[in-house]
């Protein structure tokens, strides 16, 4: 992930009460420059999605991942539009197992902005490609500047403000004039709950969960044999959980509005599948009570396809029960008439950070 954040956005764009949330994702349907820019990146590779909307502008979300699970670039694309399609914030984040700086990092990024940017408005193709220009010149970044502010180059056209975060061209802004209304949306309830409401179901699978928020969980101790002591499952097991709320998003919304909401709900899980045999369920494997932190309209088709990609080692990145659900899936080869699957899954898209 790049080493910093430059964030021109509103101070809270979530401050202000329910406008009609809706949290149901599908294809990107605002149209305008917004669809411009989400068409061009599908046509780069990107899978993108209208993840929630309300009564004044849309979250739209793309994701891009090449390269193995173990080396891997997933390149992710936060985009606020009105419903109209006119842009009000975005933000191009390059992720990956790659140190920022290294040669081909300045490519992606322009090959990112001038199939969508630049295919909405090409009369800024000049001062955007100037300030990407500086801001690659301006040197590698190296670890020992993890914690430090790197130089961000900025252009300002007639359609919107860029920023392009330097040391590698690991990042880029871009908002208009529309970014100062408090009218991003905000809804989850689709698909998800609270983590107060999801505790018991986690609970009851021998998670424990870190008060006061219960937004990270990790497995208890198994019970002592006799004479033993406790200890933790082993790697097989490997599951932990963790959630983004509201609040994640510098929260100053309305107070009628539970800022503990969840967005998006992150696990990973290990287990062991018989060639010839039933393969595990969730139930089986600290899941008893299914996926408690979502709705039940969601949780039957979401456990169902986690439990298909547990079976098949097979990965699957989509959009299930309108709830956007990633899974990235390994198997290994079989031994003793079993094999080991590792998933990690991650379900709903967090709100996009000022």
């Amino acid at each position: 992930m790049a080493p910093w954040r430059h964030g021109p956005g509103p101070h809270a764009p979530y401050a202000h009460a329910p406008l009609d949330e809706r949290s149901v994702a599908g294809p990107v349907s605002v149209g305008g420059d917004a669809q411009r820019i989400t068409d061009g990146l599908g046509a780069e590779g990107f899978s993108c999605a209208q993840v929630r909307s309300n009564a004044r502008s849309a979250q739209l979300w793309c994701r891009h991942r090449q390269g193995s699970a173990l080396q891997e670039r997933v390149t992710p694309v936060e985009v606020v539009a009105t419903t109209t399609g006119d842009l009000v914030h975005a933000r191009v984040e390059i992720d990956g197992t790659e140190p920022a700086g290294r040669p081909g990092h300045g490519e992606w990024m322009r090959r990112i902005v001038t199939a969508s940017f630049l295919r909405a408005w090409p009369s800024d193709e000049s001062e955007v490609t100037a300030a990407m220009d500086e801001a690659e010149h301006l040197g590698a970044w190296e670890e020992s500047q993890a914690y430090e502010t790197p130089p961000v180059e900025s252009a300002v056209t007639a359609n919107a403000e860029y920023g392009f975060v330097g040391h590698g061209l690991t990042e880029m802004t871009a908002h208009t004039r529309l970014a100062a209304e408090a009218t991003w949306p905000y809804g989850a309830d689709h698909y998800a709950l609270t983590p107060t409401q999801a505790l018991p179901g986690v609970l009851a699978g021998g998670s424990e969960c870190h008060p006061p928020a219960y937004t990270s969980c990790w497995p208890g101790q198994t019970p002592a044999p006799p004479g033993g002591l406790p200890t933790m499952p082993d790697a097989d097991g490997g599951l932990y959980l963790t959630f983004t709320t509201v609040e994640h998003a510098n929260w100053a919304g309305d107070p009628a509005t539970p800022g503990d909401q969840i967005t998006s709900a992150e696990f990973g899980i290990g287990v062991l599948v018989p060639v010839d045999g039933p393969p595990p369920t969730l139930a089986e494997e600290g899941f008893p009570a299914g996926l408690s932190f979502l709705t039940p309209q969601v949780e039957p088709a979401v456990r169902a396809q986690v439990e298909q990609c547990m079976a098949t080692g097979t990965p699957f990145h989509g959009v299930v029960a309108g709830t956007v659900l990633l899974i990235d899936a390994q198997r290994t080869e079989p031994l003793d008439g079993r094999f080991v699957t590792h998933c990690g899954v991650t379900v709903g898209v967090p709100l996009v950070q000022p």
